[in-house]
């Protein structure tokens, strides 16, 4: 008959081993020597329980971080002196030399004269953990770093605890003082405005449920003068129990009242727009871009002797004297322009034709408004006439724009003063020639004279392009060149243009700085992460990764100075960048860390680029005031379905391992 005891001790054991940790006994010595440990001992530690009962194979306390040993045996002293639990958090090395971070609980037995028998207690895997909550604290260090230099208020809240921290930004932005304020969650509630609070907890209850990815509202806070600020409050949960409920979650505040005031005005605007409109003493009219009327006011109704329901079903067509084509092409170009001024004939309900000039702007993607004022046709036309040759006149001697006058086969008939100005002519030297043979540069010959042809096919031209001076240099330009036409037809061109060079090149200059480091010269983390992305849908496998991380640099700043860290990062971008094949993407991605993306690269290629920037620094050592080390990891793609963030970890992983046996 099997014993019921021992029944019991095999089941109660069948259980240990089928825990995710280790279950153990062992001797109170500085080996932790193993009396009985539990199956999950393997995957723990990847050795068998019999390797180290015993220590058979090795002892526990071999496996435990050189660093952390005496604070293991300090923690699990003070526990039996004291003849309580100890919990321990520290780190093992497996037997396939992998790192793991492990928690502890356990407590000494003691036999009848207090003396310890053998310690029993629990061992599990929390690396992952542990990452995590590393993983965590940067992500808000760079979340506070980026809202810092955009000047916003930063919140985090404990949901433990209900305790908010926020930072100076923060208060500033409704008067207060950050010493003088302490936070949490029901404090907060008091300052936001009682017409928004159903809001804010309809979508903060949302996103703490996980319906949303983020929290995000616009409200009023309570400032310290008893005033009311708008902020755009956006948040995200950082941190769930295993159950998904929110432990932790950080944001920011963007002060937004500015924009509220804004759109407080536009708002009136609208209404004094919507009154005038109504009200105004011209017709006005919205119509669409097939010429279709949608909307008109009373005066329109008046001029035209048409209701304001008849004008809602015609076009525009069927009150101009011109076709449907040609209407549309107005529109067209209108749309274009953005605006227009032009003076039609009409034809009203009765039949009569009148004259009416129209100024109009673009409203929308496919809207027009016009207004339309009644004139007299031949005082008008006389007024035109005068105001457009005196505003002709001075607009293109006093221009501060480079125009030139062409006749239709493109051949210089007259300049303003700027226009020799940016190319560098005599007023003798540009007339009479062909503007393209004047200008342009040999390799921009047949646009110059596609553009040309265009214009003289009656299109309007508006271009930016390269453009030659007297003095053969070569510069940026805008072009604007439109037909000049009268009743009998177009008699001529006019070109305008502006000298863009210096726009030009600052925009190249921040093309440059958007994706280089100031410091270095090197790429930084943003283009090496847009080229990741860009090799993550390759098939230029194998693909390597290699990190450097500069060892010791924060004890090089306190002893030396930031200059002398500053010059560190220099020397080892330097040497880095001589290493590095030109196909290679090397790149600053932190402070003190560098990253090198290899196309086609084995990981043998990749480990021998690094023993020669080894080589490189051990040689700038001999020479060199203060040493620098650098501390490297490589990890190479060679599946195609693997992501490179992947492989970019595993690198950095190396170089921490690396990195860990340096003392700084």
């Amino acid at each position: 008959m099997i014993n019921k005891n021992t029944s019991q001790k095999e089941n109660f054991r069948k259980i240990l081993d089928s825990l995710p940790g280790m279950a153990y006994q062992c001797l109170y010595n500085k080996d932790w020597t193993m009396q009985y440990v539990t199956q999950g001992c393997l995957n723990l530690t990847g050795y068998e329980p019999e390797d180290i009962i015993g220590d058979k194979t090795i002892s526990y306390g071999d496996m435990i971080f050189t660093e952390d040993k005496d604070f293991v045996k300090k923690k699990v002293k003070e526990a039996v002196e004291n003849n309580i639990y100890y919990n321990l958090e520290y780190r093992i090395i497996t037997k396939n030399g992998e790192s793991k971070w492990v928690w502890e609980q356990g407590r000494a037995i003691y036999d009848k004269d207090g003396n310890v028998k053998y310690l029993l207690g629990f061992i599990t895997d929390i690396t992952h953990q542990k990452k995590r909550n590393e993983k965590l604290r940067e992500t808000k260090k760079r979340l506070e770093l980026a809202i810092e230099g955009a000047n916003l208020g930063i919140w985090d809240w404990d949901l433990r605890t209900g305790k908010i921290e926020i930072n100076e930004n923060w208060t500033s932005m409704l008067e207060y003082d950050l010493t003088k304020i302490d936070l949490k969650l029901e404090t907060w509630y008091k300052l936001v405005h009682e017409e928004d609070k159903e809001k804010v907890d309809q979508e903060l209850n949302k996103h703490l449920e996980g319906k949303t990815d983020y929290y995000e509202t616009e409200h009023r806070l309570k400032t310290k003068n008893d005033d009311y600020k708008w902020v755009r409050d956006i948040g995200k949960v950082f941190e769930r129990d295993k159950n998904n409920n929110p432990l932790r979650a950080v944001g920011i505040h963007l002060d937004i009242d500015d924009k509220k005031t804004v759109q407080k005005k536009l708002k009136e605007n609208e209404e004094k727009f919507r009154t005038y409109f109504e009200n105004a003493p011209v017709g006005v009219f919205v119509a669409d871009e097939q010429g279709n009327i949608k909307e008109v006011n009373q005066h329109a109704c008046k001029m035209t002797g048409y209701s304001k329901e008849e004008l809602l079903n015609k076009e525009l067509a069927e009150l101009f004297s011109r076709s449907k084509r040609e209407i549309r092409y107005i529109l067209k170009k209108f749309k274009r322009k953005e605006q227009i001024e032009l003076e039609e004939q009409f034809t009203s309900k009765s039949g009569n034709e009148f004259y009416a000039r129209v100024n109009g702007i673009v409203i929308g993607e496919n809207r027009f408004l016009g207004f339309v004022e009644d004139i007299d046709q031949s005082v008008k036309i006389k007024n035109r006439l005068r105001r457009q040759k005196a505003y002709f006149e001075q607009l293109f001697n006093e221009s501060t724009e480079g125009i030139v006058l062409l006749n239709n086969k493109g051949i210089i008939l007259k300049v303003n003063d700027h226009f020799l100005d940016i190319f560098g002519y005599t007023r003798q030297e540009a007339r009479g020639e062909y503007i393209d043979k004047l200008i342009t540069p040999e390799d921009k010959k047949d646009e110059g004279t596609y553009y040309t042809q265009e214009v003289m096919n009656g299109n309007d031209i508006k271009e930016e392009s390269i453009r030659k001076t007297s003095s053969g240099e070569k510069i940026h330009v805008s072009i604007h060149a439109f037909p000049i036409k009268l009743d009998e037809g177009q008699i001529g061109i006019y070109g305008i243009y502006n000298d863009i060079t210096e726009r030009k090149n600052e925009e190249a200059k921040r093309r440059y700085l958007s994706f280089h480091d100031q410091m270095t010269g090197l790429y930084n983390r943003r283009f090496f992460e847009n080229e990741m992305d860009r090799l993550n849908t390759s098939r230029q496998i194998p693909t390597s990764i290699i990190i450097a991380d500069i060892d010791c640099l924060k004890k090089v700043n306190d002893t030396y100075g930031h200059r002398s860290g500053d010059q560190h990062i220099k020397d080892a971008a330097d040497i880095i960048s001589e290493i590095v094949r030109k196909e290679d993407i090397l790149a600053r991605i932190g402070g003190d860390e560098f990253a090198v993306l290899l196309p086609e690269t084995t990981e043998k290629d990749a480990k021998k680029i690094m023993k020669r920037i080894i080589d490189k620094i051990k040689k700038h050592n001999k020479t060199a005031d203060h040493k620098l080390s650098i501390s490297l990891g490589c990890a190479v793609k060679t599946n195609p379905k693997t992501d490179l963030e992947e492989i970019l970890s595993k690198a950095d992983a190396m170089m921490y391992r690396q990195k860990k046996n340096k003392n700084c």
